[in-house]
């Protein structure tokens, strides 16, 4: 099994649920699925009821693995020695060169040739088999041409928002919502397998959401698609700090009309509102519940009342302070001031971690820890 760095640190952040140290990580539910159920749900690619992943020997037998993928089998396009192939040029039609069961078989001669002396016979040359004895258009000299590899991405931030995909820490495209705050565009030529996208939305205002990472299989010779996006809304706090009592903005981007919650700590009751057509919200919150001269937190996320499956991940966790002391409350990952997040400030956290040493403390709890550097991860330059 091939993990990427950035999956195990979610992986490893995700076990933690009951604690704040998960709350930097977005997650989105794009559908209500059960792998094994052998109902193929829209975010699944496959669902056979076991999906076992074992080798078949034709595509009509092939498994589903895991729900993401087919295992191995004879037709796949890809030749597996161990399971005794000697050819896989993606079908199970003999007359190709590579018989049903994937074994080479002789160079198949078309019967159309003309009255030639011994051999093959004038005129005939190689061709699949036909009638004429005229090479499919798909086909020259025996190689079958295949569909071309490519991806399809569909999915919703907010109106007017600009959406910047990320593959492997580098900026693949970047594209535009449309009014509705949808997105849609195609990259061709890709390469087959499991790969991981992330996608980071800034709203009109220049507010930027937190990374949705989507991990998929990209199928060979195949359009895949990847739909049901859902980027976690933008947030800021106005002010960021703030005597006790006074009221204080929540404020943001998200999907047009939908129901807006924002968490203040760890209350179980969210503070609600409903987005504006164009995606905007604003929520004003008293502080005179919270307890003064210290540190808050808020985070938000959106849902559909009318379609359950819509909701989305949470957006960043925002600080502000109640109370009157001097303090800092702006954040910042860039623990050396060398005007980059890469590697050296993650030396700085690591170097630093359970300690309370103000400089790697990024979001100012007294601790250095797994929220510093989930933060430091949002903000990584490289």
């Amino acid at each position: 099994m091939v993990l990427s760095f950035y999956l195990f640190v979610f992986f490893y952040i995700g076990a933690r649920t009951d604690s704040a140290q998960a709350q930097y990580i977005a997650t989105t539910t794009v559908s209500l699925t059960v792998c094994g159920d052998s109902i193929v749900a829209p975010s699944e690619f496959c669902d056979d009821g076991t999906n076992s992943g074992l080798y078949a020997f034709s595509i009509a037998t092939r498994n589903c693995s895991s729900c993401i993928a087919w295992g191995q089998y004879c037709g796949d396009g890809v030749i597996q020695p161990f399971e005794g192939e000697e050819c896989d040029d993606g079908n199970n039609t003999a007359g190709d060169y590579c018989d049903v069961s994937c074994q080479n078989e002789s160079d198949p001669v078309t019967e159309g040739g003309g009255g030639g002396s011994g051999g093959s016979g004038g005129g005939g040359g190689r061709g699949t088999p036909g009638d004429d004895g005229i090479p499919d258009a798909s086909v020259d000299g025996g190689i079958e041409y295949l569909g071309e590899t490519n991806l399809n991405i569909a999915g919703r931030a907010y109106p007017g928002a600009t959406i910047t995909v990320l593959r492997d820490g580098e900026v693949e495209r970047v594209v535009e919502a449309d009014s509705s705050a949808n997105f849609t565009f195609s990259l061709t030529e890709q390469t087959p397998g499991i790969t991981t996208l992330g996608f980071w939305a800034a709203d009109r205002a220049g507010r930027r959401s937190i990374t949705y990472a989507a991990t998929f299989q990209v199928v060979q010779n195949a359009v895949t698609t990847l739909s049901g996006i859902l980027i976690p809304p933008t947030l800021t706090v106005t002010p960021e700090k703030a005597p006790q009592g006074t009221a204080i903005s929540f404020a943001g981007s998200a999907l047009p009309s939908t129901k807006v919650q924002a968490y203040v700590d760890k209350a179980d009751k969210p503070e609600e509102t409903l987005a504006s057509t164009n995606g905007e919200w604003t929520i004003s919150y008293d502080t005179t519940k919270l307890t003064n001269e210290a540190f808050h937190t808020v985070k938000a996320n959106y849902i559909d009342e009318d379609n359950i499956q819509l909701k989305s991940g949470y957006s960043l966790i925002t600080n502000f302070y109640v109370g009157t002391r001097d303090v800092g409350t702006g954040l910042t990952a860039d623990l050396n001031n060398d005007g980059v997040v890469n590697l050296t400030d993650f030396s700085i956290l690591l170097f630093n971690w359970n300690t309370t040493n103000a400089v790697a403390d990024i979001n100012k709890d007294g601790s250095v820890s797994l929220p510093d550097f989930s933060i430091l991860l949002f903000y990584w330059t490289g």
